[in-house]
């Protein structure tokens, strides 16, 4: 099965994986998976062709191997501004239009000082900017008001709090 994988990763540039059965990163019952794809689609592609199936992988920081959830991944990770934690917003192209009167001018009565006014009318106008150059496929995370990333709508992998999360095939 190795020799498949292996195959398969050098074809189309993807990278193998070592996983594990046990939650906590003890090695036990360990295979090889593939991961690396670009989107779900590619991953479904390979998947079909070769008979693997699509799962979700998990690595918490410090472990050296991925846990095999078990879990089947149906679609890609959907990124949001929840994924974050407090006091993160997420915009897209949609939000263009709009962003003025709903981001900025409500709050220009907050400000006692033009300092904090210029600050604040900064930040907006950098995330406004960086709104204009996203793809349709593509989100801006802010937080507390402030440019925090651009991220991918959906992707094959994620970090959040510690853990790492993939979309992967196994056979």
């Amino acid at each position: 099965m190795y020799e498949l994988l292996e195959h398969i990763s050098c074809q189309n540039g993807l990278e193998i994986i070592e996983t594990t059965s046990e939650r906590n990163g003890y090695p036990a019952n360990l295979r090889k998976a593939i991961i690396g794809f670009e989107n779900f689609e590619e991953a479904e592609k390979i998947a079909n062709e070769y008979n693997l199936s699509i799962e979700i992988f998990t690595k918490r920081d410090g472990q050296q191997l991925y846990y095999r959830t078990g879990n089947k991944a149906y679609e890609p990770f959907k990124n949001s501004a929840d994924n974050y934690g407090d006091n993160y917003d997420g915009f897209t192209v949609e939000d263009i239009d709009n962003f003025y009167e709903e981001e900025v001018k409500p709050r220009i009565e907050e400000f006692d000082n033009f300092d904090d006014l210029s600050t604040f009318i900064e930040n907006k106008k950098e995330i406004f900017e960086k709104l204009e150059l996203l793809d349709e496929d593509e989100m801006i995370i802010t937080c507390e008001g402030r440019y925090h990333e651009t991220v991918p709508k959906a992707s094959m992998s994620c970090c959040f709090d510690t853990t790492t999360k993939v979309i992967g095939l196994i056979k």
